[in-house]
Parts: C-alpha cells; structure tokens; sequence
C-alpha cells in the first residue's frame, strides 16, 4: 500500500508523542545515522529531498539550539528555511554532536540517504527492518517521511502554533501570501524561536 494511503496517515492516525517515540521506537534504529535521522525527522517532518541535500555547512549549534538551514528543491530551483531546535533532552544533545561530527562542510550529514534517488523507500526499508511502526488492523506499517511530517505539524497546532508559524515551519511557499517577502519570511529569526519554545512543550510532554 502507497505510504500517503496507509490507514495510519489517515482515518486512523495517532499522534506520536515524544517521550513515546524515544521509548519506543528511537531505540529500535540499526546504526546511529538511522536513529538521528528519525529523532531529526520527528523534530522537523523534513522532506526527502531536504535530507538527501542536508550538509554540515547547514548546521549550528548555539547555546540554547542546534540551528538548521533545510533546503528544498522546487520547480524554480532552491528554497530554504531557519529551523531552531532546543537542546532539551539526552537524545537531542546527541543529536547535536551527531550533526557536527562531519568534518568538512560539504559532507553529507545522512550519507547513506545523500542525493539519493528515492529516500523514501530507504527509509521505509530501514523502519520495517527494526519494527518502526504502527500495526493497524493486524498489518504493519513503517513510519514514512509523511507520517513524521504530519506528527510534528499536528503537535505543534494542538500547541498553540498559529497558522504563519504552521506554514513558515513546513516551508511554505509563503511569497504566494506576502509577495516578496515571502522569501525573507523564511529566515525569521522570531518566528522560529516561537516555534522552538513550542517544540519544547512537546519534548518536555510526558504520555
């Protein structure tokens, strides 16, 4: 079944809460690049193609947030976006040191996924091997690039983020709204603090 069909992501989703995900499921993974991909993607619901480009020249830690610029590729070339994630727990300090290990700033941050033709099957791949997952109706499915940008989006709704904020994190095409500005919009610092301080409520969240 297509993974945009599976029942999870649809008439029968459940959300993911994250002292769940890193009790259930973040323990599961095969390696560590497997494990900080699915901690990155349940923080950001990145896009494929936004990992397969994600470089260590990309990334900064500062006192409070690892700082990320995501590119997406698009039909009119690259667009980027300010993603700030707080430095709240064990796994995200991991997390942080995982990211920065590369050396050189060209290198891959996820080189088993980099430029990679099609991330998602990989990914897909890698979750049904180590039972990442929800099993609906006696079927298992593995957890998707769409299903962890549906978790953390609708996580971040049900926290009080407002729709801009909805629209800046997923990345948007927010010139379609704000015209030119758009494109700067993407870059602000303000708002993706605001959302930092949302993703905080959600991690520190226990079930």
């Amino acid at each position: 079944m297509p993974e945009y069909k599976a029942p999870f992501l649809k008439e029968k989703f459940q959300i993911l809460n994250f002292s769940d995900f890193i009790l259930n499921y973040y323990t599961k993974a095969k390696n560590q690049e497997h494990a900080n991909l699915l901690l990155l993607l349940y923080l950001t619901g990145a896009r494929p193609s936004e990992i397969t480009l994600l470089k260590r020249e990309n990334i900064t830690i500062e006192k409070k947030y690892i700082r990320i610029i995501l590119q997406t590729k698009k039909r009119r070339g690259y667009a980027e976006r300010l993603i700030l994630i707080p430095l709240s727990s064990e796994q995200i300090k991991a997390l942080a040191d995982y990211l920065t290990s590369k050396v050189f700033p060209k290198e891959y941050v996820f080189p088993s996924f980099a430029r990679l033709r099609n991330p998602r099957k990989l990914l897909i791949e890698l979750n049904e091997e180590c039972g990442i997952g929800y099993t609906i109706d006696g079927i298992f499915y593995p957890f998707s690039f769409y299903f962890f940008r549906k978790n953390i989006l609708t996580l971040l709704a049900m926290n009080g983020a407002d729709v801009i904020e909805l629209l800046f994190f997923k990345g948007a095409s927010l010139e379609f709204i704000f015209k030119s500005a758009g494109y700067y919009i993407q870059y602000s610092r303000e708002i993706a603090e605001k959302i930092a301080k949302i993703l905080e409520k959600i991690i520190k969240y226990e079930i």
